[in-house]
């Protein structure tokens, strides 16, 4: 009998685990202004980084609204358009130190929204 009562009891828990869990955002896509930007090269524009929640490319957003796009999504996808964005959107020259520190942190900063992007999906 014990038996019995345990399965269903198991199912509900983890259906009920799944469903409170989860908190689907009802977003698209997930934006987030970098501003470690400002810390690291304060001639340069406060960019957003956003990534869609189906799993295509992120990119890096202007405050034009020019976007930016990465070339895949790995963590390190981004590179070339971090080059793109800094060449464009820096009011003075960034110095190579500036440049490795902006993309370092960069990519950091698109992996940790790339894996809550992917955690959020599983809600939907």
């Amino acid at each position: 009998m014990k038996k019995k009562l345990i399965l269903p009891v198991a199912l509900v828990a983890t259906f009920a685990i799944a469903f409170w869990g989860c908190e689907p955002t009802g977003e698209d896509e997930f934006c987030e202004q970098f501003t470690v930007i400002e810390d690291v090269a304060p001639q340069c524009e406060i960019p957003a980084v956003c990534c869609p929640d189906d799993g295509s490319e992120c990119y890096i957003q202007a405050n034009d609204q020019t976007k930016y796009m990465c070339t895949g999504t790995s963590s390190n996808s981004c590179e070339d358009a971090i080059d793109l964005y800094v060449d464009a959107k820096c009011t003075s020259k960034v110095t190579a130190e500036q440049r490795a520190q902006i993309i370092q942190e960069m990519n950091h900063f698109t992996a940790v929204l790339m894996a809550r992007v992917r955690e959020n999906s599983i809600c939907l």
